[in-house]
């Protein structure tokens, strides 16, 4: 987990700068997520970006100025991934455990990029929502 929050920490540091969303933004977000307490909004070009800790999970939206989601990204661990491809991760890399997951979504896909390891490996692997995985890197561990 330590590994996974560092990474996405730094991402997100590297790619935006602090802001103040508008009222349309606020409002959206509000709406859709009521119960979060700690969120950071960072300026990405002509967009907001909220940054926060939903049901133990990393969450970033984007939104545009009107208020719209532009595209979100979580990072989590296997579990949360959809049971199908679970399943499909499962029986194509019976030896291997995952070890976080990000999901991207937008409004023309959703993709799951998927780090599995083993004892000297780490996999990853890229999901659509329909399971059909494709590797796209091996990497020899340390």
């Amino acid at each position: 987990m330590k590994k996974l929050l560092v990474i996405a920490a730094l991402f997100i540091a590297a790619t935006s700068f602090a802001a103040d969303p508008n009222q349309k933004v606020l409002s959206a977000f509000q709406k859709t997520f009521q119960n979060v307490k700690e969120v950071s909004w960072n300026d990405v070009g002509d967009k907001f970006e909220a940054n926060f800790n939903h049901n133990n999970i990393i969450t970033r939206v984007l939104y545009d100025g009107e208020g719209n989601v532009v595209k979100s990204i979580r990072y989590y661990y296997g579990n949360t991934l959809p049971i199908f491809i679970q399943a499909k991760l499962n029986k194509k890399f019976e030896n291997k455990t995952v070890f976080g997951v990000t999901e991207v979504c937008s409004d023309t896909e959703i993709s799951y990029h998927i780090i599995l390891e083993d004892a000297t490996t780490w996999t990853h692997v890229q999901s659509d929502v329909y399971g059909n995985l494709v590797t796209e890197k091996k990497l020899k561990k340390a």
